[in-house]
């Protein structure tokens, strides 16, 4: 299954994209069609192909004005800007909507611990847009979460809960 996020020649800026987060949002927008550049306190040896980086500390008036000029010449404008870099300890994580369940009438997620075993984790969800929702907790650094085939793994979940017979 496919999400078209209607990315596809936008224009974005992801501060602090070289790992991590930022380095996965990097990957998203990329394989939807996005024009990326991305900042870092200096140039990555490994790069993401297609993405232009920018070397500059954003914790400066200078840094910030290199990198605004710097993805306006590149990009010549820009549409989408990511703030992975910042003051909270927590980055938001985001989900495509369909990973999030109603179970009992709460959020879930379905966890892979090993290739063919799922585990059911109760989440907060926050805001929704562009076919993503933001998860403000219960998920773990590493977590696998299930983005395609969870509305299947929560009809076997209620099919076990009320005894439903295999064919």
């Amino acid at each position: 299954m496919s999400f078209d996020l209607g990315l596809s020649g936008r224009r974005v800026l992801v501060t602090a994209g070289t790992k991590g987060v930022g380095a996965s949002v990097i990957e998203v927008l990329r394989e939807n069609g996005a024009k990326v550049v991305t900042t870092a306190r200096s140039i990555p040896r490994s790069s993401i192909a297609g993405v232009h980086y920018i070397a500059a500390n954003l914790t400066t008036a200078e840094g910030c004005t290199c990198v605004a000029h710097s993805a306006l010449d590149h990009l010549g404008g820009i549409d989408i800007v990511v703030n992975v870099l910042g003051g909270s300890e927590a980055p938001a994580v985001a989900v495509p909507v369909g990973a999030v369940q109603s179970v009992s009438g709460l959020p879930m997620v379905f966890i892979e611990e090993a290739p063919g075993h799922y585990r059911v984790r109760p989440v907060e969800s926050g805001q929704e847009a562009h076919g993503l929702i933001e998860i403000r907790r219960g998920l773990q650094p590493g977590d696998q979460v299930v983005t395609a085939g969870a509305f299947i793994l929560k009809s076997e979940l209620l099919k076990s809960t009320i005894g439903g017979d295999d064919h």
